[in-house]
């Protein structure tokens, strides 16, 4: 009841924006009911936020209570979209009161973060075909490195819905 009670509902019309990156604030948390989000940094797809997925997890996490940001990726409705959003500060308020609505909602962000993690992983491909894991402590000692990064050009790799972006 509490946790219904500091969110608002709110609707994204199709191919309205509910971020641009760089541009729009930090400012709430919310979690999509409806719809599908198309998500893009410079313009390129990365994955989709469908319902019942954070749409702004990430930017929540990156954040310390009394930090301010701006999105680093564009989040764009394919459909029209149902969410609700708490309030940064409100949410805070609350988790500050009570400590199992906090740890719960920690672990529901940090579910949400891991799932869009994985389906990245799913685009990462080297120049020459060969898919990488970024899971694994080999691939983070070539990046840390710099050895073979360089020369391989890592890169995202063009997937089906990218290229047709209204199918799913």
């Amino acid at each position: 009841e509490k946790v219904a009670d500091g969110c608002s509902p709110a609707s994204l019309g199709k191919d309205h924006c509910y971020a641009v990156e760089g541009k729009t604030a930090i400012e709430k948390l919310s979690l999509l009911l409806v719809g599908r989000i198309r998500v893009t940094v410079n313009g390129e797809f990365l994955h989709y936020i469908y319902p019942y997925q954070f749409l702004d997890s990430p930017e929540w996490d990156s954040l310390r209570p009394s930090e301010e940001g701006t999105f680093q990726v564009t989040l764009t409705a394919e459909t029209d979209c149902r969410y609700v959003a708490w309030r940064r500060k409100k949410l805070y308020l609350l988790f500050a009161k009570h400590r199992r609505i906090a740890r719960l909602f920690s672990v529901l962000i940090g579910k949400d973060i891991a799932d869009k993690l994985y389906s990245l992983n799913d685009k990462a491909y080297f120049s020459n075909g060969f898919r990488f894991d970024i899971r694994l402590p080999s691939f983070y000692n070539l990046v840390a490195s710099g050895s073979e990064v360089s020369e391989t050009n890592i890169a995202l790799a063009q997937s089906s819905s990218r290229k047709h972006p209204h199918t799913n």
